[in-house]
């Protein structure tokens, strides 16, 4: 006889891509007072070294970055559940931030980047991965990690620190054409 094969179709691991991210996908705040991002951004890749990026990727200037921690590793101020979809995330309770501040949720091989400006006091919020990839099939995948990049302002001259400075500057001058002057 004839044997009759009959493929029987199996669904196919849906290819990740980077999603479109929502200002809403994550928010920040103290207590139950939450806020939306001011905006975000989407990446491939890690957020590894991202602290070197924000300024450029969110149109700032004049801060310096620095990564106040990562949800995966132990003994961190950033805590969230990892391996989900969406959640709260926290910092320990000695541990505050102030914007601007930057939220990065890693999921897969992409990540999504929110700036926060405008809070204080800020230590806790709620995340959810729609924004970072998107499968074939509408399935998101599970957070990896998420990281908290916070910021300090480059120091730069006040105006009102001018008449000071040209004074300094003055009086150096002075002591040094009078020390010309005596060696002569």
């Amino acid at each position: 006889g004839i044997a009759l094969a009959t493929a029987i179709a199996q669904p196919a691991h849906a290819a990740l891509i980077g999603g479109a991210c929502n200002v809403a996908d994550v928010k920040a705040g103290a207590g139950s007072s939450l806020i939306n991002a001011s905006a975000c951004k989407n990446f491939g890749g890690n957020d590894d070294g991202f602290q070197a990026l924000i300024n450029n990727a969110f149109g700032l200037t004049g801060n310096t970055w620095n990564l106040l921690g990562k949800s995966d590793q132990s003994n961190d101020p950033v805590v969230a559940p990892n391996g989900v979809q969406s959640g709260n995330w926290s910092l320990l309770s000695s541990t505050s931030v102030n914007s601007p501040f930057v939220v990065t949720v890693k999921a897969s091989t992409f990540f999504s980047a929110y700036l926060f400006q405008g809070l204080t006091g800020v230590t806790s919020g709620t995340f959810n991965v729609a924004g970072v990839t998107t499968g074939n099939n509408g399935q998101h995948a599970n957070l990896s990690h998420l990281s908290v990049f916070t910021s300090e302002p480059t120091a730069i001259p006040t105006p009102a620190l001018l008449p000071g400075l040209i004074g300094l500057g003055l009086g150096v001058l002075r002591k040094r054409r009078q020390q010309e002057q005596s060696a002569e």
